[in-house]
């Protein structure tokens, strides 16, 4: 039985974005770790002079050294061409599967005011996304598992707790024993450990809440690969499977 691992990253809504999103990307454990992270790191090293480098998709946008990184050398549009081709490059390949839920805020509020769960909107994109991961490893024979960014280890416990709930009595298409079969442990690396998986993963919301906000993508935007490698179900419903709008 293979092993996958599932990395994720969100974008809250806010004057830009009517979206809540979740969403990342699905790799096989050894293509990870002997494709990807090799990939990802010649790339650092070719546009930026170092692996070091973590990859923040507005802070590359914005092309201002930040946080120690020299993301201005961006500025130079033959490197900023290449680092975009590169990560279109990235996707178009088979080694990853994306996946993502939105949620409008705003609707959500309106139509559920009396939600008491706190954070609700993230949760029930989670119990989305960990369904059809199950789904995802059902038709692969295969075990998963979640990594998903920190957001503070008060945060990350009661998202824990929450993960163990789906886990534990499963949804509404799939049963508990098929979530505890399949679904391991759930980790939170900080995108200053470096971790490659949720580098890429933060790459995968921003684009997709253009779309479903029916707004223009950026200049030099990677929504077409990041759609054509989303996962369909093996049914071709990536709008059910891949990109799943809620609200």
């Amino acid at each position: 039985m293979g092993t996958y691992y599932l990395f994720l990253d969100e974008l809250k809504p806010n004057s830009e974005y009517k979206h809540f999103c979740l969403g990342g990307c699905i790799i096989e454990e050894m293509t990870y770790k002997n494709e990807v992270i090799p990939y990802v790191n010649n790339l650092k090293q070719n546009v930026f002079g170092n692996t070091t480098i973590i990859l923040h998709e507005n802070k590359i946008r914005q092309r201002k050294n930040n946080d120690g990184y020299n993301y201005g050398i961006l500025k130079d549009k033959a490197k900023e061409t290449q680092f975009w081709e590169q990560m279109r490059s990235l996707f178009s390949k088979s080694w990853i599967k994306t996946i993502c839920v939105g949620i409008d805020y705003d609707k959500y509020r309106q139509a559920y005011k009396k939600s008491s769960l706190k954070n609700s909107e993230y949760f029930i994109a989670l119990q989305i996304i960990l369904e059809n991961f199950i789904h995802f490893l059902l038709i692969n024979n295969s075990k998963g598992a979640v990594y998903i960014e920190s957001r503070g280890i008060d945060d990350d416990q009661y998202l824990e707790i929450q993960y163990n709930i789906i886990k534990n009595n499963g949804t509404l298409f799939v049963e508990r024993d098929e979530f505890q079969k399949r679904l391991k442990t759930i980790s939170f690396p900080m995108k200053a450990d470096n971790n490659i998986g949720i580098q890429i993963a933060d790459f995968v919301p921003n684009p997709v809440a253009r779309h479903f906000d029916g707004t223009t993508q950026r200049p030099l935007t990677i929504f077409d690969e990041i759609r054509c490698c989303s996962y369909d179900g093996d049914l071709s419903l990536i709008d059910r499977f891949g990109l799943k709008k809620v609200l």
